[in-house]
């Protein structure tokens, strides 16, 4: 297999364990998350291969494959999801004590997504909480901004509070149950924190 790491069922079990059980972001190789995706394609290959044979053999290679290809995906959602929430988690932290936070464990991707939570929060933090700091009422209804044709539709999971986006511009309250359609980046926030899903 190419690249500087092997997939295994046993990696990827592995990896995903030790990001359970610690705080800190690990760090794992490059070229982790590709080699990962090859060692999937080529076990949903062997488990059509199977299905297309007709033996007592091919039956029992057919479900063992099906369990194992379940539980490969299941172990990378995980892993994904635990490390995309430690790093909102760091650019959290980062927004409100400037922390030196190291990001030598982050994917590239990572990188990226970790400086647009951070841009995001620190825009939040200085025009909501220096508001609420200073005593400066927010207008009784605010007008929001139209919604995107091309957004994320959402339902919120509980209340969230007024907050600005990328270019200043104010989003919310919104409220429990409410549903409503927003730019992709702000969806991917609120999703990630898990104060919404996709409606």
């Amino acid at each position: 297999m190419a690249g500087d790491v092997v997939v295994t069922f046993e990696t990827i079990f592995d990896l995903a364990r030790k990001e359970k059980d610690t705080l800190e972001l690990q760090k794992i190789d490059p070229s982790f998350f590709q080699e990962a995706s090859t060692y999937l394609a080529d076990k949903q290959r062997m488990l059509t291969n199977a299905n297309t044979k007709k033996s007592l053999f091919s039956e029992q290679e057919s479900e063992q494959l099906t369990t194992q290809v379940a539980n490969i995906k299941k172990m990378l959602r995980d892993l994904y999801d635990r490390r995309q929430k430690k790093v909102l988690e760091m650019a959290l932290s980062k927004a409100k004590t400037d922390a030196v936070i190291s990001l030598q464990a982050m994917l590239p991707p990572e990188k990226g997504l970790h400086e647009e939570f951070l841009k995001m929060l620190k825009q939040d933090r200085e025009v909501v909480l220096s508001k609420l700091l200073t005593g400066t009422p927010s207008p009784a209804k605010q007008e929001q901004p139209p919604e995107p044709e091309d957004g994320v539709l959402l339902k919120f999971k509980e209340h969230v509070e007024q907050f600005v986006g990328k270019e200043l511009e104010e989003y919310g309250p919104y409220e429990a149950d409410q549903t409503v359609r927003l730019p992709e980046d702000v969806a991917k926030l609120l999703i990630t924190s898990g104060k919404a899903v996709e409606a």
